[in-house]
């Protein structure tokens, strides 16, 4: 789906009358994180037809973003049944994007739940990949987090530094990836991540 170019005069319409969960995004073209951010908010646009995803010029649209106390930007404003459900702002990574996405859509499912239809059925089916995605990661040993990214078309893995070595991270990343063909059917490819990431701590006295 593409991006709506959000106005004082299609708000209403577009996210506050709108059936999906709506993302929003405040920029401006002289923003540089707005410039980082606004790849993630285009993919998240095309690969999820379940969600809407917007944007707000502040500049062209001041009104707006005084409307909603936007006075830093990049802002994100998540909106589910014409009321604001979560913001962010400033440079996000597109995980933290995709769980509050993730939040909304089962939102929305239950909201509809006492209406069948393919709609139903559509969002039921997006939430269930991810979680399924992330559940089979979470199986092997080592993994303390896992977050399914980009439509399910990448599973992030986190592992620890004390229990899988750099040349286990290599291994497992591909033991993962032979997991999710073996029990998983889906178009395309998924992309699978292993971040190893060790921290020293000491203090000065």
């Amino acid at each position: 789906m593409s991006v709506v170019v959000l106005t004082q005069q299609n708000f209403e319409q577009e996210v506050l009358k709108s059936d999906k969960p709506v993302l929003v995004d405040f920029w401006a073209d002289w923003c540089g994180p707005c410039r980082m951010v606004s790849p993630v908010v285009d993919e998240i646009a095309a690969e999820n037809a379940n969600i809407k995803v917007g944007k707000v010029n502040v500049d062209e649209q001041q009104a707006l973003a005084q409307q909603y106390g936007v006075r830093s930007i990049p802002t994100l404003v998540y909106f589910q049944s014409a009321q604001e459900a979560d913001r962010t702002i400033g440079m996000v990574g597109d995980d933290q994007i995709e769980s509050r996405l993730v939040s909304l859509v089962q939102a929305a499912d239950a909201i509809s739940a006492a209406r069948p239809g393919a709609r139903r059925e559509t969002l039921e089916s997006y939430v269930r990949r991810l979680e399924r995605l992330e559940s089979l990661a979470r199986e092997f040993e080592g993994v303390e987090r896992v977050f399914a990214l980009q439509a399910g078309r990448e599973v992030r893995v986190m592992v620890d530094p004390g229990e899988v070595t750099d040349l286990e991270a290599n291994d497992l990343a591909r033991r993962i990836a032979r997991k999710l063909e073996e029990d998983l059917s889906y178009p395309g490819t998924i992309q699978v991540t292993v971040i190893r990431e060790f921290r020293a701590t000491d203090f000065a006295r």
